[in-house]
């Protein structure tokens, strides 16, 4: 049967026709009710327009030159603008730049969809500037003379798109962290992962890791890196005002020109318009601060790019925790418990790199043994805790003759090595006759040493100094004899 759909002057606007069912049952298989015991509500033109203009949904008719026709509420609140600035004027002048050719194509997306509807996402600005994601599907409609016009739903998708967007900055987020946890498992230096990774996650130019110098307050560069495509010089990102401030109180500082905070900012020849320096924690202290810039200012909000440090920056601090500890272990795996010296551990692995520097630079290289002459006799007369009093006294004194211009290892018992690198010609009897006199009196000891050749292995080269020691031995003990290749 068919339903006319009046308007307000009970005129026809429309026939809706429903179809009897067989055997008086709906399609629930229930009876179907009598059209005339039940009649169907009329349907107005104000109640079209009420669905129309209430629905969650953006509605918008436009004609062949895509000029709005009608545009609901929920169309007005995505582009932010009213109704009367809507009308008469197609939505080109707020699309996004990047989506104004995918709104040039509107007329061959409906004629290519097999549907004959149109969908695309698409970005709109609004006064205020900020953007607005929709979800557009759209089809031809017949006007009244048969001209084409464009009925337009327009789902506001930004809070989804939102969403999405964070999904994919955590999954990188993990995808670098998870590149520094594999740094740190496999034993190698963390830092320069570490920076990479922080460039990477806020878009920033360069990217540094600042940390305390051994047994000093002072800060200083221990990893670095910058944008391929820019300059590599050294220009800092921050002062050390700002460095300090970061690890005086442990709070991320987020910096640029409009930030009231650029005194923070180099003054001179600034190239960082924008900065962020987050602290890097272990065992609650800040032990370094993270630190990226960026020549413009950052796109990318303080507060993301502080919450994507932040992650990282516990992370370091892990690394960073480890890697001192493997240190540590490491030093003290090579370090005689009595004297502080280096042991033969050390010596081991620290004369190759001595041949090789030698080699590189051109310099000579001497290697000393020196042994206290009657030790065991020493130890029976005053004891062994006196022996060791004399080891940790001579071991003083080589490190305040020496420093960190030779290496000095306890070799083992009351032995003692030297590795020297100096000029050709130099006074080598004298540099060794320092390294034997630093035992306290009333103590003496002996020395035997050698300047490599250049070419005879560390094996052959300490057999040529043990040669030397058994000379001055039995020259008569405290002295020093030296054997030439």
């Amino acid at each position: 049967m068919t339903v006319g759909c009046r308007d307000d002057r009970d005129g026809v606007m429309g026939l809706t026709t429903v179809d009897a069912l067989t055997d008086g049952a709906d399609s629930a298989g229930g009876p179907v009710p009598d059209p005339a015991e039940n009649p169907l509500p009329v349907l107005t033109p104000d109640a079209f327009k009420l669905v129309f203009d209430e629905s969650p949904v953006g509605i918008g008719l436009a004609d062949g030159q895509g000029r709005f026709l009608a545009v609901n509420a929920a169309l007005c609140r995505l582009f932010g603008r009213p109704q009367s600035e809507l009308l008469g004027r197609n939505s080109m002048p707020w699309t996004h730049p990047d989506d104004r050719a995918a709104h040039g194509s509107a007329t061959v997306l409906v004629e290519n969809a097999s549907d004959g509807v149109a969908k695309v996402e698409k970005r709109y600005v609004r006064p205020d500037g900020s953007i607005r994601w929709a979800w557009l599907s759209f089809n031809h409609v017949p006007g009244p003379d048969g001209e084409t016009w464009t009925l337009a739903h327009m789902q506001d998708v930004t809070e989804r798109k939102a969403a999405e967007q964070a999904l994919r900055e955590s999954e990188s987020n993990l995808r670098l962290v998870a590149a520094v946890m594999r740094r740190i498992g496999a034993g190698d230096d963390v830092r320069p992962a570490i920076v990479r990774a922080a460039r990477e996650l806020v878009g920033a130019d360069r990217a540094e890791l600042v940390e305390s110098s051994t047994g000093s307050s002072d800060l200083e560069v221990t990893a670095e890196v910058c944008d391929p495509a820019g300059s590599d010089d050294a220009t800092p990102i921050s002062t050390p005002k700002a460095l300090e401030h970061v690890r005086r109180t442990a709070n991320p500082l987020f910096l640029d020109e409009l930030s009231g905070r650029d005194m923070f900012l180099p003054q001179v020849d600034r190239r960082f318009r924008g900065a962020l320096l987050v602290p890097v924690c272990a065992d609650g202290q800040v032990v370094a601060v993270l630190q990226v810039g960026w020549r413009e200012l950052p796109g990318l909000s303080a507060s993301k790019a502080t919450e994507a440090l932040a992650v990282l920056a516990d992370q370091a601090g892990i690394a960073l925790h480890q890697a001192r500890m493997v240190a540590e272990l490491e030093l003290l795996a090579g370090t005689d418990e009595l004297s502080g010296l280096p042991n033969r551990r050390v010596w081991d692995r620290r004369l190759p790199e001595l041949m090789a520097q030698a080699v590189r630079t051109g310099s000579r290289l001497t290697v000393a043994m020196s042994d206290f002459d009657h030790f065991k006799e020493f130890n029976d007369r005053h004891g062994h805790l006196s022996g060791d009093h004399l080891i940790q006294a001579f071991a003083a004194n080589t490190r305040s003759r020496f420093g960190d211009d030779a290496l000095v290892v306890r070799w083992g018992g009351e032995e003692f090595a030297l590795a020297v690198l100096h000029a050709a010609g130099a006074d080598v009897h004298a540099v060794v006759e320092r390294f034997r006199t630093a035992v306290p009196g009333p103590g003496t000891a002996s020395a035997g040493y050698a300047t490599w050749d250049g070419a005879e292995n560390p094996t052959a080269l300490i057999g040529r100094v043990d040669e030397a020691l058994y000379r001055a031995k039995r020259a008569g003990r405290n002295r020093s004899e030296g054997l030439s290749a």
